[in-house]
């Protein structure tokens, strides 16, 4: 038995194999105006930054600007503790005094109680 191998001659009666087509150049595209060249940037001002002091070097210490709770002399009716709460938290002081005089006879008097241990307790302004 021959065995013949099947020969890879291209059949001339058959369609020729498809190419690979060739990319097409694209048409060419209007030029973007350019932009104009960043600006350089002023640099930024960095907060500075708080050190730990060091032994034997007195600290810098910066006063605070945190509310506090006095009493205060310019509006007072007793003894400037409803002026000094309204103060703190930046309502009107006649509201105080009504929720004081109210919560007093409400609570048998143990906001007058609290009243009188604010005056003794809070600094006077």
């Amino acid at each position: 038995m021959s065995t013949e191998q099947p020969h890879n001659t291209p059949d001339e009666n058959a369609a020729p194999a498809p190419q690979p087509e060739a990319p097409q150049a694209e048409a060419p595209q209007p030029e973007a105006p350019q932009a104009a060249a960043p600006q350089p940037q002023a640099p930024q001002a960095q907060a500075p930054q708080a050190q730990a002091p060091q032994y034997g070097q007195p600290a810098n210490y910066q006063t605070s600007t945190a509310k506090r709770l006095v009493r205060r002399k310019d509006d007072r009716m007793l003894g400037g503790v409803c002026s000094g709460v309204a103060a703190y938290l930046n309502v009107d002081v006649t509201l105080v005094r009504v929720l004081v005089a109210v919560g007093t006879l409400i609570g048998f008097g143990s906001l007058a109680i609290a009243y009188l241990v604010a005056w003794a307790l809070l600094p006077e302004e």
